[in-house]
């Protein structure tokens, strides 16, 4: 019997599917279609192929590339006038496609593969970390991101708050508003940390050293409070505080994340998968935080033009921006 979440999300799939008009509006104003390979594909047609794949699992090759390829960057929920969040749809075409491919209903019907958050209640006992290694279970840690309050320095912000990726990929509006929340907190005399017992590190610790599967999750949203991008990459830096090397740590965002998902062509580099990859300008085996020091980004073996598309993004936020 499916619990209230799966009934919700479910019910909220099918009004998309229903609201959508598929007039392609959300596919032309998509960034990545010329690194995904179909940016001459019919608009039209690609957007009822994702309804197909959520549907069923299957639908035409170019809907397939485009739902594989979406970076969340947002451009074609602005477009739609019908209510409709084609990047959630592109989303759950992926999902359909891993479960279509990968998924037999003897392996979903096996029970728990993982758990999206770590257990922040009360510290994790001999008998929970036996049956998560007996099972396989994996875990992302889930530690925060850029919201954990361990991350805040004596100036009341935290380092990532100063990186050059802030400024050129987030909102001049949402930055403003998140110095505003750290000076009303340095000046109220906020503590760095709440007040209740969080295990969520410790815990971490101890799955780690017991040998327990954990793997990259953020918590990501794309709101004021989790930002895309920044949210992830921040992560890093608390799983390694948690007590993974760089490394470890590296190997959980991508080979290991990419394995819990079934996405077999993604995760490593290496013949006959997806060449999706970034060149860093910094080693992050030295420090983890180097992975924000970006160079170049690669998706299908096509750089992406993260300057076109840094101006593109500035432009709108300008514009967006009120100047009084």
């Amino acid at each position: 019997m499916p619990n209230a979440f799966e009934t919700a999300l479910t019910a909220r799939v099918d009004a998309m599917l229903d609201a959508c008009t598929r007039c392609g509006k959300c596919f032309e104003a998509c960034p990545i279609t010329g690194a995904a390979g179909v940016a001459g594909a019919d608009p039209q047609a690609t957007i009822a192929g994702v309804l197909d794949i959520v549907r069923t699992g299957a639908g035409p090759e170019a809907s397939r590339k485009w739902a594989s390829a979406c970076v969340l960057s947002g451009e074609c929920i602005k477009v739609c006038d019908y209510g409709v969040n084609p990047r959630f749809l592109l989303n759950m075409a992926r999902v359909a496609m891993a479960r279509a491919k990968n998924e037999p209903r003897a392996q979903r019907k096996a029970g728990v593969e993982g758990f999206l958050h770590s257990i922040r209640d009360s510290e994790v006992d001999a008998e929970f970390i036996a049956l998560a290694k007996q099972h396989n279970i994996w875990i992302t840690p889930n530690l925060g991101g850029i919201n954990r309050a361990s991350l805040i320095r004596p100036t009341g912000t935290p380092a990532w708050f100063d990186d050059p990726l802030v400024r050129e990929t987030v909102a001049p509006v949402m930055i403003k508003t998140r110095t505003e929340m750290y000076e009303k907190r340095r000046t109220a005399g906020a503590p760095a940390a709440g007040g209740a017992q969080v295990f969520d590190l410790a815990n971490t610790k101890k799955l780690h050293a017991a040998g327990v599967r954990l793997v990259l999750g953020s918590d990501t949203a794309g709101d004021s409070n989790r930002w895309i991008g920044m949210m992830t990459l921040v992560e890093l830096e608390n799983m390694v505080a948690a007590g993974l090397t760089p490394a470890e740590v590296i190997v959980a965002a991508t080979r290991d994340a990419a394995a819990v998902l079934r996405l077999d062509q993604l995760g490593t580099v290496a013949p006959g998968k997806s060449a999706d990859f970034i060149v860093l300008d910094a080693n992050p085996l030295d420090d983890i935080a180097n992975v924000r020091k970006i160079a170049k980004v690669y998706l299908r073996g096509q750089e992406v033009d993260r300057a076109g598309l840094r101006a593109r993004w500035q432009a709108q936020s300008n514009k967006a921006t009120p100047t009084h």
